[in-house]
């Protein structure tokens, strides 16, 4: 695993380098903990679209 992070890294820093020699701004970067948090957001809200219907199932069952 520490071998890809490393290998993430290297691409990332040759991106920079590319972007900065044609004169562009450096690129924007994302910090691991953003990233987990867009990872733990997208994991609750696959949960809530599949407990969606269950739960309308039961209030509906509950009404009757």
């Amino acid at each position: 695993m520490e071998t890809n992070d490393k290998k993430q890294k290297d691409v990332v820093l040759q991106r920079q380098r590319a972007f900065e020699e044609r004169g562009v701004a450096k690129l924007p970067t994302v910090s691991k903990e953003d990233e987990l948090e867009r990872e733990r957001v997208k994991k609750s809200l696959k949960k809530l679209e599949a407990g969606a219907p269950k739960e309308r199932a039961q209030k509906l069952k509950r009404d009757e």
